[in-house]
């Protein structure tokens, strides 16, 4: 039975007109549908998906909604997939072009659901995402890929904070307790070489891509309310 479906959702994101690309009553795609099962099957067919089909289906994005602007790379942050987030966003990198690449890697998601008192605090964009949920190889391969492409830093570009905090990576990896992610993202290390080592990861960046640990905070155009204590976030609720 799963090979039969495999092969039926294959060949439908293959076709343009098909139902993969409709988006439901919630504003999901299918794509998106399948990614929420978060069972291996599932998501090993959404990379496979993507890896066939990788511009039409890397931008969409959730509709008007709850889940306004979710993208499939926001719920792979969300539900922890780290070693499949990388591979996407190694597909993302070998074939978007520049424009596509910023539009998926820029978009926010801002629909009422990333605006309760722990959700706010994801971020908005994929970064924050990550950081959010302390996926630190992810936030390394963002930073390095938009470095090698001369984009503006995602670590300290304010116009591509938060639209509802003003949040930076930096301020996500902090409200979410992430230490391991806050230390990687300011270098917050004793050692002085040109590379920097996190103690709780081992995962290794730059120091000319981090940002000084004293890094100020931007401010939104919402008005959150943060919670008592650094809590960590919850998984996304299907649509």
């Amino acid at each position: 039975q799963l090979a039969a479906l495999r092969w039926l959702y294959l060949q439908s994101a293959s076709q343009p007109n098909r139902v993969f690309y409709r988006r439901d009553a919630s504003g999901a795609y299918p794509i998106h549908a399948i990614m929420i099962a978060n069972n291996e099957p599932a998501i090993a067919l959404c990379v496979e998906l993507y890896r066939r089909n990788h511009v039409s289906l890397l931008l969409q994005r959730h509709g008007p909604g709850f889940f306004t602007n979710e993208h499939g790379l926001h719920v792979l942050a969300v539900n922890r997939r780290e070693d499949e987030l990388c591979e996407v966003i190694s597909i993302a990198k070998e074939y978007l072009s520049i424009s596509q690449y910023q539009e998926l890697f820029n978009i926010q998601a801002t629909g009422g659901f990333f605006r309760g008192p722990l959700t706010t605090f994801y971020g908005g964009s994929l970064i924050n995402f990550a950081a959010a949920f302390g996926l630190n190889r992810a936030v390394k391969q963002i930073v390095e890929l938009d470095a090698a492409r001369g984009l503006p830093s995602r670590l300290s570009d304010y116009s591509l904070a938060c639209t509802v905090t003003g949040f930076l990576p930096v301020h996500c990896a902090v409200a979410n307790g992430r230490l391991s992610t806050y230390d990687l993202i300011t270098a917050n290390y004793t050692e002085e070489s040109e590379e920097v080592d996190t103690p709780r990861t081992g995962t290794r960046l730059s120091r000319a891509l981090t940002v000084p640990s004293s890094f100020r905070s931007g401010h939104g155009s919402g008005d959150p309310t943060p919670p008592r204590h650094p809590t960590p976030p919850l998984p996304a609720i299907p649509p």
